[in-house]
């Protein structure tokens, strides 16, 4: 039986195998590049020359490219500007490869190329939109198919054509990655390959970024057209995402007695008006009130039987759509549910005032609260903004005695009802940690 020890492998005949087996090993894998460059190199041919042209210039007699919608016709652009470098990539590693020898490098090849795959960015950023507006228009999907049927060649037909380019830098990472596994360290190409990955790693996380952003934005948009509200914040923002979203119950407020002889808590909601109403009858002869533009300090009111703070408060009890994403948290309530008392109040106002502008921001009032909340176009938005508060110095915790009611404190003291005590944590659970990755990013900048 042979036994390997340190000694075995200083021998020089081992020490040349293992040298002539990396060095086959590293001219398989730079093969390996070439042969694979070359293929798509054929298929963005075939992506550009029959998808790409037929659907810009599908009637060019009516100008409609210049009717392409914004992302198909970046799309477009984008997939000819990556024929052109990888065209340009692809003869500069046939004249290395033509002449190949075990010290021949190519790590600088990547390194020179690999800032430029940042070209991918909005070809992948707008893949997905421009899949679902192929599929939807019965002209591109002609065009499509007419291409499919007589000058595509090989499988898949168009969509395997599309996400070509999509592939293609991860595939140019792994590669690298395995040419610089076979290539020694005191090798000349070894450092240029180190600077490769690197460059490639930069652009795959530039075009991953790209692409978060784009859905990011996407999101924005679909909760723009979800959402009314009297000043509805401007989502669209850098850097912030959606983090989660869902139904849930927004509970009274409660107030609590201080004093030494003190009742039990008592459970307030609040009216149309975001005023105060206590749910049963008390004997004090003042009520709590509460606006929903309060500090955020919370009020105070003292009765005869003592003073009675607020513990949680809500400007709206009820049924309620939370958006939390990662910077602010936003509250919605259906649209039309607490409009009618505050249309009443603008319309007083309107007539005590009896100026234009007081009959201008009256209609827009009642447009804003009428059932449906219907927009510029007709259409109804489910929701209406009820109050929308940052993410700074807050916290959440589950209340005790009720494992599926959480309160959020940080300007506002709120109280939500989940559906389960699993979904309560789970909320928990994600605004703390938003909580805590905002402070984190806060503290370094």
């Amino acid at each position: 039986a042979y036994s390997s020890s340190s000694s075995d492998f200083k021998h020089p005949a081992l020490l040349g195998a293992a040298k002539r087996s990396k060095a086959n090993r590293r001219f398989l894998v730079a093969s390996e590049i070439k042969e694979t460059e070359i293929t798509y190199v054929e298929g963005l041919k075939q992506l550009v020359w029959y998808v790409c042209n037929r659907v810009m210039y599908v009637d060019a007699s009516s100008s409609t490219r210049l009717g392409l919608p914004p992302h198909l016709h970046v799309f477009l652009v984008a997939a000819r500007q990556i024929l052109k470098l990888n065209f340009r990539l692809l003869s500069t590693l046939s004249s290395r490869l033509a002449h190949w020898y075990h010290q021949q490098p190519l790590g600088d090849v990547f390194a020179q190329f690999g800032p430029l795959f940042t070209l991918y960015r909005d070809y992948a950023s707008n893949y997905a939109r421009v899949l679902q507006t192929l599929r939807s228009n019965a002209r591109y999907r002609k065009v499509l198919a007419d291409s499919e049927r007589h000058y595509i060649v090989g499988e898949g037909g168009a969509m395997s054509l599309l996400i070509l380019p999509i592939q293609r830098v991860p595939r140019y990472r792994l590669l690298l990655q395995e040419l610089k596994a076979a290539t020694p360290k005191f090798h000349q190409d070894y450092e240029p390959l180190a600077e490769a990955c690197a460059a490639v790693d930069e652009a795959l996380t530039c075009i991953n970024k790209a692409i978060n952003d784009q859905k990011a934005m996407e999101v924005m948009a679909r909760i723009q057209h979800e959402v009314a509200g009297n000043v509805m914040i401007a989502l669209f923002k850098t850097g912030r995402s959606l983090v989660c979203e869902g139904l849930l119950e927004s509970m009274p407020l409660i107030t609590q007695d201080v004093s030494p002889q003190s009742p039990p808590p008592r459970q307030d909601r609040l009216d149309d008006d975001g005023g105060s109403s206590a749910l049963e009858p008390s004997s004090s002869a003042s009520i709590t009130t509460l606006s929903s533009s309060s500090s955020s300090s919370s009020p105070t009111t003292t009765s005869p039987r003592g003073c009675r703070k607020i513990v949680s408060s809500a400007s709206y009890a009820g049924s309620c759509r939370v958006y939390l994403f990662s910077d602010l948290i936003m509250l919605c309530r259906p649209s039309g549910v607490l409009g009618r008392t505050a249309k009443k109040s603008k319309n007083a106002n309107n007539i005590n005032n009896n100026n234009e502008e007081s009959s201008k921001g009256q209609q827009r009032e009642t447009f804003l609260h009428r059932p449906g909340g219907d927009d510029d176009g007709g259409r109804r938005r489910p929701w209406t903004m009820q109050q929308c508060f940052s993410l700074q110095n807050c916290c959440a915790s589950v209340e005790e005695g009720q494992p599926n009611v959480f309160v959020v404190k940080s300007s506002r003291l709120i109280r939500m009802k989940a559906e389960s005590a699993r979904a309560a944590k789970k909320w928990v659970e994600s605004i703390n940690k938003t909580v805590e990755s905002l402070r984190k990013m806060s503290s370094v900048s």
